[in-house]
């Protein structure tokens, strides 16, 4: 007879981790290095937003946007900042944190896709209340674009469909009675032509013969009305009235971008629209993964809608991670130290705070590859395995990131 579990023991079962087992390169929310500069710069930028959202607090002097800038290398742990903040508890209950994947998206058209995604993802997550408005055009009449109410799925709905308009003409219609009369007709007076070139019959015969063309239209007339030789009749003759109508269609496929205007009225409609206390923040994610002609019309679209001081969207911030070494690349200039000074400026001029996230130290990284190899291992290796690992690795990569670090013991 075998034996039950009892519920500690499949409890059990179900808890144990087997090891080797691979490690997640998606951000842990965790900063693993000593020196905690993650944490600092996670418990800045919070204190930041949440200064300025506070009533109580007069910042109408300072007008500055809600567009934050989050500074480093690839790898240095700007995503794992950024999920730090989502996960915070001060935060987590009055914002709503959605991720933009520049990179993902870069062969969709950048303004419909940023609209679709964020606004899809608002009303996934019932985050947005009441109606709102979208422009009513109807191309069968004359009249201009007006104002309709609706729902955000039907907004949401005519951004992105495929829209067809029917236009009703009046053409002339020939019934199949006509064309055989048509060709009764012909065949008629061919065979005229031909009888009295062979003079052969009687004059009466050749009458008799030549209408014959006519007697079969008849019939066929008489079969083709089901028994209304009259309606059938009168039917031939249709193609002289006006009573016969074709539909034809012409297709409009809606593939433009949604114009400057169009954008910011819909951003200040869905900060309008959120619920009551509730605050969005946009993040503009692998923007330094992208060529340098996508880099250069991101950013422009960005600095457009989000750093002027005079589109100030009072629920919504926008945090962009990104690599200086890569998007200077992005900037035309005839050496290196050009391009870095315009890049310098293009930054002071779009962000009115920067937060770098730093390399960390040296002691850090033999912090961090001894928790990530103990995540990965367990208590398969010895101490002694585990410090010779450790050693070997840092003196064959002296400074990597988490990410290069997690690819490592993956392999």
């Amino acid at each position: 007879m075998v034996k039950k579990k009892s519920t500690d023991e499949i409890a059990q079962v179900k808890t144990e981790v087997i090891y080797p087992r691979y490690l997640s390169t998606a951000p842990y929310g965790e900063d693993l290095f000593e020196g905690k500069s993650q944490e600092k710069i996670k418990g800045a930028i919070e204190q930041y937003m949440l200064n300025t959202d506070d009533p109580g607090i007069d910042m109408s002097e300072a007008k500055l946007p809600r567009l934050i800038g989050i500074e480093g290398k690839w790898g240095s742990g700007k995503s794992n900042v950024i999920k730090m903040l989502e996960d915070d508890s001060a935060l987590k209950t009055d914002y709503i944190f959605f991720t933009y994947d520049a990179w993902g998206n870069q062969e969709d058209l950048q303004r419909k896709s940023i609209l679709f995604m964020l606004t899809q993802y608002l009303i996934d997550n019932k985050q947005l209340i009441g109606k709102t408005v979208m422009l009513n055009r109807n191309p069968q009449e004359n009249a201009d674009p007006r104002l309709m109410e609706c729902t955000w799925a039907e907004r949401l709905q005519a951004l992105t469909t495929h829209k067809s308009y029917t236009r009703e003409i009046t053409v002339p219609s020939i019934y199949n009675s006509t064309k055989w009369f048509g060709l009764a007709i012909v065949a008629m007076g061919l065979l005229v032509g031909i009888l009295q070139i062979d003079g052969v019959l009687a004059w009466w015969h050749n009458i008799l013969i030549s209408l014959i063309p006519i007697f079969l239209f008849l019939v066929y007339l008489l079969y083709e009305s089901k028994g209304r030789f009259i309606e059938g009749w009168r039917r031939m003759f249709t193609m002289y009235e006006s009573g016969a109508k074709t539909d034809t269609t012409s297709y409009i496929i809606n593939e433009d971008e949604p114009t400057v205007s169009e954008f910011k009225a819909w951003m200040h409609d869905l900060s309008n629209a959120l619920k009551e206390g509730k605050k969005l923040v946009i993040v503009f994610d692998n923007m330094d993964r992208l060529s340098k002609e996508k880099v250069r019309t991101l950013w422009s679209s960005i600095h457009t809608f989000f750093a002027d001081s005079n589109n100030r969207y009072e629920n919504v911030w926008c945090v962009i991670p990104y690599d200086s070494q890569h998007l200077v690349n992005a900037f035309e200039g005839d050496t290196e130290v050009k391009k870095a000074d315009l890049l310098h400026r293009f930054l002071q001029k779009t962000f009115p705070v920067i937060y770098h996230v730093p390399e960390p130290i040296i002691t850090d990284y033999k912090e961090v590859v001894g928790r990530l190899l103990h995540k990965a291992f367990g208590e398969m290796l010895t101490d002694e395995e585990y410090d010779i690992i450790n050693r070997c690795y840092r003196l064959t990569y002296p400074k990597p990131n988490v990410r290069e670090i997690i690819a490592f013991i993956n392999e």
